[in-house]
């Protein structure tokens, strides 16, 4: 492998260690402001959806062990025995049932906690897709700095969430994630102005 590939390999990882970060920081709030008591399993979620991005695993094969992450976690907070007796599918299924008529319905408080955690886990898939999206394809963070600085210091205003701490740890991390990229399109721009030209055969 060479020098350069390990390069891009690492700083690739730098910068989903730091977009890690940034998501965590949307976490930290919902424990302290809910009655969320499990908020490792959405945070084991995130490292592991960051974990398939960054191997670049099939979206095929990476839905597959997503998919199967949230219904053994969703299984583990809300049902009782084995998850592979598969008898608690049918509960699943008839919960679904019952919050789809109640979306339906527009009775949004009456929602059970199973798909509001179900619906929480999907929130977390789609962040981390535009994540990898935003550090990886566009090369842009900016605007998800931003909203996540907005968030935080919304809630330090109106709740009794103390954010301080977390304003400073987004700042850091936001900054460093766009000095990688900021440097890294640089060299890009550079790779292309020195690439010799094409020398004419004969």
């Amino acid at each position: 492998m060479s020098s350069l590939k390990v390069q891009k390999d690492l700083t690739s990882f730098l910068l989903y260690v730091l977009g890690f970060f940034l998501l965590w920081e949307w976490l930290r709030p919902v424990e302290e402001l809910t009655d969320t008591s499990n908020v490792i399993v959405f945070l084991m979620f995130l490292i592991l959806s960051l974990l398939l991005a960054f191997f670049g695993v099939s979206p095929v094969l990476s839905g597959f062990i997503k998919v199967l992450y949230i219904l053994y976690e969703l299984h583990y907070l809300y049902f009782e025995g084995s998850f592979f007796q598969f008898s608690w599918l049918s509960l699943f299924a008839s919960d679904m049932v019952h919050n789809f008529a109640l979306i339906a319905d527009r009775d949004w408080p009456g929602m059970t906690n199973l798909f509001r955690s179900l619906l929480f886990f999907i929130l977390l898939w789609l962040m981390t897709y535009l994540i990898q999206y935003w550090l990886i394809n566009r090369r842009r963070i900016f605007i998800f700095f931003f909203m996540t600085l907005i968030y935080i210091t919304v809630l330090d205003t109106f709740t009794p969430y103390e954010a301080d701490a977390a304003i400073v740890r987004t700042v850091i991390a936001g900054f460093a994630v766009m000095g990688i990229l900021t440097f890294n399109r640089l060299l890009d721009q550079e790779g292309l102005k020195k690439k010799p030209p094409c020398r004419a055969n004969g």
